[in-house]
This record gives C-alpha cells, sequence and structure tokens, in this order.
C-alpha cells in the first residue's frame, strides 16, 4: 500500500479544524489553548507523516530488490 501524504495532509486538516469547532464550542477552550493544542498535533503529525513516508519508501526500495 502506498502511504498518500497529500491525501493524509488534508484529512489531518480537516480533522484539526473539526477538533477546534468541537473544543471550543462544546469546552469552551479559547484561541490560545485551542492554538497549543493545534501547534501540539501539528508537529506530532510532521514526525508521523516523515516516519511513514521513510517507511513507504522503504518498503519501495525493498520490492525492488535493492
Amino acid at each position: 500500500m502506498n502511504y498518500n501524504t497529500h491525501v493524509s495532509w488534508v484529512v489531518f486538516f480537516a480533522s484539526l479544524f473539526v477538533l477546534g469547532l468541537i473544543l471550543g464550542g462544546v469546552f469552551g477552550i479559547g484561541t490560545l489553548g485551542r492554538s497549543i493544542i493545534g501547534l501540539s498535533l501539528g508537529i506530532g503529525w510532521l514526525i508521523f507523516d516523515k516516519y511513514m513516508r521513510d517507511r513507504s519508501r522503504r518498503q519501495e526500495q525493498e520490492a525492488r530488490g535493492d
């Protein structure tokens, strides 16, 4: 299975937007709190995305026999 980074980022930002609405509307967390949570999740997602791209690249190299 190929990892598509573009689709992954679209899903991430859509989820982040919905999470921000839920945190603000339901739990009453202010803009600063939501920004901190969003930045933390963004950094975590960057790390996850890099790991998945590297893993996908390694699997492609193994499949080719390099």
